[in-house]
């Protein structure tokens, strides 16, 4: 059982992992990835938005943990649910958003977990709703 936040989506995606499970200097294990989403709608084909992700989170020997990401819609993003009424679409300009999660032993009783989250916020002066 799941929940869908929207139906009629299609996402062709390509993905790499790069993982290092053997410990070495100071890292216990690390994992990088690099995303790419293509959206769509499904019926009618139309173009959602290309999303590019790249993260990595490394476990130092310590078991403090370190968790980078940053994500960019190069192209935008077309919502066509905002507007609520179908054949309009909310058209999102460029954005992008960078995460860093700084976090102590996951095994201790209290952990103390730090989160830096920086994303540009679009211009309030392009019009939001356009008809295709």
């Amino acid at each position: 059982m799941g929940f869908l936040t929207n139906n009629n989506e299609a996402v062709n995606q390509m993905r790499l992992n790069w993982l290092i499970l053997d410990p070495f200097w100071k890292i216990l294990n690390n994992r990088s990835e690099f995303v790419v989403n293509y959206l769509t709608l499904y019926k009618p084909y139309s173009f959602e938005g290309v999303q590019i992700l790249a993260d990595n989170n490394t476990t130092f020997k310590n078991f403090w943990g370190n968790y980078l990401e940053a994500v960019i819609f190069p192209y935008g993003y077309h919502d066509y649910y905002e507007p609520r009424t179908w054949g309009l679409v909310y058209k999102k300009p460029l954005y992008y958003n960078f995460t860093w999660n700084l976090g102590t032993n996951t095994r201790k009783p209290f952990r103390l977990l730090t989160t830096l989250f920086l994303m540009n916020c679009p211009s309030t002066k392009i019009p939001g709703i356009r008809s295709r």
